[in-house]
């Protein structure tokens, strides 16, 4: 099996690659049915760069799924008539998922490292370039090492992503991680499920410095009036492991709603799921979900002095629906 991935790694590497940009996580092949239907193209030479044609066989796919490459083509000489792209879904499809060299960076960035900027990196090999870990290597140039990006959140592939302040604190996610300070957001909204009738999102603290987790919690949100109408509060997974909780809720009219986390003992909540709100779809389209800030706080003061807001923080609103 080694052999046969050298094998392949070696076609990919003299594959000629044009795209400049590295593709996203939603490109990762995750099923070897993936790999069948780009090995099928190319043994059955289906021209899948005629749309027509295309469509025909493989009416959800677009060209983007069969250019693993990236070159623009799949059945063309220049691409082997699909050699090339059928080599590199093997790879990806080999290393997406796994640190197969242990080195601490998943074989998708990798793969995709040279297209972010950085150097050809070897996903069977921790150091690709003799005496310098993979890990260390800095595929965005941001100036971050990949396993700093990882260990921290942020993306090794991404350039731009440095210069995020992702917890909203005027402080750039770089200048935070070069000061040794927290970048990362404390309270973030997630959509936890979404139907035709009914949005739910959930309030999700990371908080893991028992010293900073909140013991009450009180949140209001703001969404579209017209778009959403408040429907009821629950606990989420976190505050129910803590015991003695309970939840309280009420529309305050306007869009806006209030959703706390009441206490009978002073057990603090660790990092996960705090509240459930559930929201009524008035109508359809896309609408917005933000907290108001002034007037959502975690008790003690301790935990309110280190909150921060991620998604759902005004400049980074939640949208919901637009199905």
């Amino acid at each position: 099996m080694r052999r046969f991935q050298f094998f392949v790694a070696g076609i990919v590497l003299w594959a000629v690659q044009v795209e400049a940009q590295p593709r996203e996580r939603a490109d990762m092949i995750t099923g070897i049915q993936q790999v069948e239907d780009i090995r099928r193209a190319l043994l059955e030479r289906i021209n899948v760069d005629d749309e027509a044609e295309r469509i025909a066989t493989y009416p959800n796919s677009d060209l983007h799924f069969f250019d693993r490459d990236r070159d623009g083509s799949f059945y063309t000489e220049a691409a082997a008539f699909g050699l090339y792209d059928y080599a590199m879904a093997i790879v990806q499809y080999t290393h997406d998922d796994a640190d197969l060299d242990s080195d601490g960076v998943p074989g998708f960035i990798e793969l995709e490292c040279e297209r972010a900027g950085g150097p050809l990196l070897d996903p069977n090999e921790a150091q690709t370039a003799p005496g310098t870990p993979d890990g260390d290597t800095d595929c965005d140039g941001d100036g971050i090492s990949n396993i700093a990006e990882i260990v921290t959140g942020l993306d090794p592939l991404d350039g731009s992503d440095a210069l995020r302040d992702s917890d909203h604190d005027g402080v750039s996610d770089f200048d935070e991680i070069a000061a040794g300070t927290r970048h990362l957001p404390v309270l973030s909204l997630r959509v936890a499920d979404i139907s035709d009738q009914n949005v739910t999102v959930e309030i999700v603290m990371d908080q893991d410095a028992p010293e900073y987790q909140p013991v009450l919690a009180e949140f209001l949100l703001v969404s579209d009036p017209g778009q959403l109408e408040y429907e009821s509060t629950t606990l989420g997974a976190a505050s129910l492991a803590a015991g003695g909780k309970s939840p309280f809720g009420n529309p305050l009219g306007d869009g806006r709603s209030r959703s706390t986390m009441t206490s009978t003992n002073l057990t603090p909540v660790g990092s996960g799921v705090l509240l459930n709100i559930r929201f009524r779809r008035v109508a359809g389209g896309p609408s917005t979900i933000t907290f108001d800030l002034d007037n959502s706080r975690l008790s003690p003061v301790a935990a309110r002095r280190e909150q921060s807001f991620g998604v759902g923080h005004p400049d980074e609103p939640l949208i919901v629906g637009g199905e």
